[in-house]
């Protein structure tokens, strides 16, 4: 044999593999390897002492450990990851978190944890390596972290540092508690509307609330009630309330400006539908007056839903937030009836 090297295509099928087991054989330690760039290449020296432990080695201990591993790591439904403690670099992720956050291997390898914007607040990166130099591991940890589609998720992050070809690292796995905790602040916000209304004389006075609880439960920042002008048939803007942290002067500005006649913007969709309605960015949206303004000020996913009683809408109210939220139909349902309980008291009082 010389010294000569090959590229990946060309070592696995020397070693008559697939090409991500190479890579894996080589992420593991278990065969040497340089990098040019992206490109790993392969000695075929190494590559035939490779071969040849396999064939005639009477131990193969840890050969079999490391290959127990990438079987393990590969087959688990549990999404995995694993990055060097310093920077957070991606070296290796299993099928299951591609599947999770629907990134391909090549978009993920190789960038770190801030490049891809993995984590809803980036402070948690910070955090968690903290937590991790100096306990070495972390245990179900809650967090919020962001796919490839904008939307956010909650998972059970636990990890631990580990050496791997040399360097420390961290081995990660995250357990996805997103529906769970869905179910919960839905029935948590449903509860807190009731008492709200059930404390209260008139819709003003339950309306800031109603929107502050939704908006913080629910996990938006962004609330505004839209009243129906029957005389002048359009929907004009009343209460808006939104989280101290959201600095949305222009959008709050030109929402108290604006009316809306049936079909118009979100509102006027709801109003004209009678139900509730999701976008999932409104930046985006054709039918949207304020996207332009909505952009400059981070605003993206919103939701909106009636107040309604025997089929008449008394009005609309919508809510934002600075992340692309993809629709949740239970989340729709649970506003709907939101919009009925609050119809139903207007009718009351």
């Amino acid at each position: 044999m010389n010294s000569r090297t090959m590229d990946a295509g060309a070592a696995a099928g020397y070693l008559s593999i697939s090409k991500d087991q190479l890579y894996r054989l080589a992420r593991s330690g278990a065969l040497p390897h340089t990098r040019k760039g992206r490109s790993l290449r392969f000695r075929a020296e190494d590559l035939e002492a490779y071969r040849t432990r396999q064939a005639y080695e009477p131990d193969h201990a840890l050969a079999s450990s490391r290959e127990l591993f990438v079987k393990v790591f590969d087959a688990t439904p549990h999404p995995i990851s694993i990055s060097t403690l310093a920077e957070g670099r991606m070296l290796d992720v299993n099928d299951s978190l591609l599947r999770l956050t629907g990134y391909a291997r090549q978009e993920i390898i190789g960038r770190t944890t801030l490049e891809i914007n993995i984590y809803s607040d980036p402070q948690d990166r910070a955090r968690i390596r903290e937590m991790l130099v100096a306990h070495g591991a972390i245990r179900d940890l809650e967090i919020n972290f962001r796919v490839k589609s904008g939307e956010v998720l909650t998972g059970l992050l636990s990890a631990e540092t580990i050496v791997f070809n040399g360097e420390k690292c961290v081995l990660s796995t995250v357990t996805d508690i997103t529906e769970r905790r869905r179910f919960e602040r839905r029935l948590a916000a449903q509860y807190s509307v009731a008492r709200v209304l059930s404390e209260s004389n008139a819709l003003d006075e339950a309306t800031p609330r109603i929107l502050q609880i939704i908006s913080e439960t629910l996990g938006w920042t962004l609330g505004a009630l839209w009243h129906v002008d029957e005389a002048a048939g359009v929907l004009r803007c009343g209460e808006i309330w939104h989280a101290p942290s959201v600095e949305a002067a222009e959008f709050v500005g030109l929402s108290r400006a604006l009316t809306f006649k049936p079909g118009e913007g979100l509102p006027g969709r709801i109003w004209a539908s009678s139900k509730p309605a999701w976008v999932a960015d409104v930046t985006v949206d054709a039918n949207f007056p304020r996207a332009e303004v909505a952009s400059r000020e981070s605003l993206h996913g919103s939701v909106g839903f009636p107040l309604a009683v025997r089929g008449r809408v008394l009005g609309v109210i919508e809510f934002f937030s600075p992340e692309i939220r993809q629709p949740d139909e239970d989340m729709l349902r649970m506003m709907a009836t939101v919009g009925n309980q609050m119809g139903q008291f207007v009718e009351r009082k």
